[in-house]
């Protein structure tokens, strides 16, 4: 190999942990030589143990050997889902196990592959050049491949595979190594209770509002109802950036300009839930409605069309069924938001008991303070012997005389405030705090005066000026 460039081996995933990589330019020529002691196919094989110990770099791809022992989750892709499977590998010589993933084409391949077996020998798998990805949430340590980049072998003609083979212990029992795989858009060993309330922390909906950072937590908490909004229950993503595509009709078009006529349909909703009193907003993304409803956004809005309607605005039936619902929610806390995405949904009884274990007692975190008949003390009495307010006791009832009443006949009804029963109130409070109030009685003005007396020497009374009939 002549005439080529030597560069930094700066590459996202490294074939060799060599400091260096050499680059063919269009002046590269490579001669075709017999080198007896240069191996045609060399493997970077890396135990299952050293992975399991930490010694890896996410950076470099290496080569691994086992058995496939078990097989967990089975995605086939069709519409915005990719293919994968999931599955253990595992090194029958010293019994250590680790989890593998892989995607796109090369999911397909090893299914077809572990489905045409007809024998019961152990189904031992090269993998060269794959990926050491670190735990994530709910997912484990695993292997996976990178893009194009990773190689499945079967072939036991393979050197390797017979080497592998034959240091397997004989005693090994065949239903470990045969275990047929059960295709599911849902569950799997991903999903078990622990990796559910791995690395989150267990809190209340209230307590959760209150977290000043983006937290991953768990909770239990029950499905209000939906929370209308202009977009609906799903949008059109396009296919080149994963932008949102607008548009009522083809082509839809993206915030880049990419026109598509067959955009990705993804679910999107924002749904109301509460703990008690106490409520929040929870954002539903594709895959977990994908795997809570067992249908994929697209396929939904088939159905809907067939029954006359695409309208977003229109929720279907199996959505509305999700309301009024206790679930176990694995959720992103977004502070600067003040709302939650949805990682996980589920509604199994025990989980539901377990986090419900785990979650701080149910407490009020604010005390609501009424003020009860002002405290009146002597000259002289020491200011810090009694309080101004009494907290958590009965108002007084205020009654009006017929005097009263004539009274209040008299005033503009600008200046009289009456009670928000708007179902808008949280928006339109601010409005209602800026009216006039309304004009005290000789009775509640006497009544005020003492309170603000005792509670401040210094803050003064405006009183309404009062218009004299001409």
């Amino acid at each position: 190999m002549r005439n080529f460039k030597v560069g930094v081996n700066d590459y996202q995933f490294k074939m060799s942990d060599h400091k260096c990589k050499l680059t063919f330019s269009s002046a590269t020529r490579v001669s075709d030589l017999e080198i007896p002691n240069i191996p045609k196919t060399a493997y970077n094989f890396k135990d299952i143990a050293e992975v399991l110990k930490g010694n890896f770099r996410t950076d470099l791809l290496v080569d691994v050997h086992g058995v496939v022992c078990e097989i967990g989750k089975v995605v086939i892709a069709s519409g915005s889902k990719k293919g994968n499977v999931a599955f253990k590998i595992k090194d029958l010589r010293c019994d250590n196990v680790l989890d593998c993933t892989l995607w796109d084409s090369l999911s397909a391949s090893f299914l077809d592959i572990y489905n045409s077996r007809g024998d019961f020998d152990p189904l031992v798998l090269i993998m060269k050049h794959a990926r050491v990805k670190e735990p994530q949430g709910l997912y484990p340590l695993q292997f996976t491949n990178a893009w194009n980049g990773t190689k499945l072998l079967f072939d036991e003609n393979i050197p390797e595979i017979k080497t592998f083979k034959n240091s397997l212990p004989q005693s090994t029992p065949m239903s470990v190594l045969t275990q047929n795989y059960t295709q599911s858009s849902g569950s799997s060993f991903y999903n078990a209770d622990h990796l559910f309330m791995k690395n989150a922390r267990a809190l209340r909906l209230a307590e959760m509002k209150s977290l000043r950072t983006d937290t991953i937590c768990v909770t239990v908490v029950k499905t209000s109802h939906i929370r209308i909004s202009n977009q609906g229950w799903f949008f059109r993503s396009c296919r080149d950036c994963n932008k949102k595509a607008e548009g009522l009709e083809p082509p839809f078009i993206c915030n880049l300009g990419h026109k598509s006529n067959d955009p990705i349909v993804k679910y999107k909703l924002d749904v109301e839930v509460c703990d008690g009193d106490e409520i929040g907003k929870f954002i539903f993304w594709d895959n977990t409605l994908d795997e809570l409803l067992g249908i994929t956004a697209a396929d939904l809005l088939k159905d809907m069309e067939k029954l006359g309607t695409s309208d977003p605005q229109d929720y279907p039936e199996i959505i509305e069924d999700m309301m009024d619902r206790t679930f176990a929610f694995r959720v992103k806390w977004q502070h600067s938001w003040g709302q939650a995405t949805v990682v996980h949904c589920k509604d199994n009884e025990e989980l539901i008991a377990k986090i419900q274990e785990q979650l701080p007692n149910a407490e009020t975190s604010v005390r609501e303070i009424e003020v009860d008949t002002p405290i009146v003390k002597p000259v002289g009495e020491d200011c810090d012997s009694q309080p101004a307010v009494q907290v958590s006791d009965p108002q007084p009832i205020q009654t009006f005389t017929a005097e009263d009443i004539s009274k209040f006949d008299n005033l503009d009804d600008d200046i009289l405030s009456t009670p928000n029963v708007s179902v808008s109130a949280e928006t339109e409070s601010a409005a209602s705090t800026q009216k006039t109030p309304a004009k005290r009685t000789a009775r509640q003005k006497s009544y005020d005066d003492k309170v603000e007396s005792a509670v401040s020497s210094t803050k003064s009374v405006k009183h309404i000026k009062k218009e004299k009939n001409v």
